[in-house]
């Protein structure tokens, strides 16, 4: 089976396809498309028309339309929860109690979010952690029509931050005892997913890019210093992997090892995965980071 993920980014439409084979993964298709300009988070679904003529150029390029295909929401449209829930609560008493904890951290009416959860894998006797994500309704239907406007019906639809994760664990099967920060580079911001003990939490933090990019990445790395230099030590990362669309990430990886003083490296996302002739010498010289996200997509669970 081979299903697809679609990461609907800032800057360019991406595209991966990954065959599901007995023997494990394999990459089948990798493509992007850019955009006429890259837009910001307030401004991504201004220019509906150029989305929709980059969704489609990637999967008529690179795509087949009997393959599924689940869309990437970016996290700014989304909120984050991480509460814990009774493992006696089932059905709809479950649902609803999910509701009213959203309910207290969304900015207006719960009507205008759409909630999904999934176990996130920590628990004891009593109570199970749930990942809880409410994304705002408004950005899902945009989405939806701008996907359908390419001839698209998407299979699924989840956010980024659920996609990092999923394609982190695929790429590097990561023990429940292991320390890291996925630290994911976005427009105006950064987002940072701390995996420690079989537990998640995220924090963004903003990005400032007044001088530039380069520099604004630069002094981030002063900021993720404080922020892991206030953690108790052994809920520090002892790895910090690094993704996003910017040039030169291998370079500020280096520069950030420096400062944190530990192990900074690049996110590789088919590291875990066969990868066919054919592709093979492509990725050399792609940033292969980038694709973390659609990868993530791919893997998402369709059920």
């Amino acid at each position: 089976m081979i299903t697809v993920g679609l990461d609907v980014g800032y800057d360019a439409v991406r595209m991966v396809a990954i065959d599901h084979t007995g023997s494990g993964p394999a990459l089948h298709r990798i493509g992007a498309q850019s955009y006429d300009i890259p837009y910001s988070p307030e401004h991504l679904f201004d220019q509906p028309d150029d989305l929709t003529s980059a969704i489609r150029t990637v999967i008529e390029t690179y795509g087949d339309p009997g393959w599924p295909v689940t869309i990437g929401i970016r996290n700014r449209f989304a909120t984050f929860l991480m509460p814990q829930v009774e493992k006696r609560m089932k059905g709809n008493q479950r649902e609803e109690w999910l509701r009213w904890e959203a309910g207290h951290f969304v900015d207006d009416s719960l009507d205008h979010y759409i909630l999904e959860s999934d176990l996130m894998g920590y628990q004891t006797d009593q109570t199970e952690d749930i990942f809880l994500v409410a994304a705002r309704r408004d950005a899902v239907e945009t989405l939806q029509s701008l996907a359908e406007a390419a001839g698209i019906a998407p299979a699924a639809m989840t956010v980024a931050s659920i996609a990092l994760i999923n394609a982190f664990e695929k790429s590097y099967a990561p023990s429940d005892r292991e320390t890291a920060a996925l630290v994911h580079i976005e427009q105006a911001c950064v987002d940072i997913i701390f995996l420690h003990d079989a537990q998640i939490n995220l924090t963004v933090m903003p990005l400032d890019q007044g001088s530039g990019i380069a520099s604004g990445l630069r002094s981030f790395g002063s900021q993720f210093k404080f922020l892991i230099n206030q953690m108790p030590e052994e809920d520090a990362p002892n790895t910090v992997y690094v993704s996003g669309a910017q040039t030169l990430l291998q370079k500020l990886c280096s520069e950030w090892g420096e400062q944190l003083n530990r192990r900074v490296t690049l996110m590789m996302p088919f590291q875990n995965m066969e990868i066919p002739d054919p592709l093979q010498k492509p990725l050399k010289h792609i940033n292969q980071a980038a694709f973390m996200i659609a990868t993530g997509l791919a893997f998402q669970k369709l059920d």
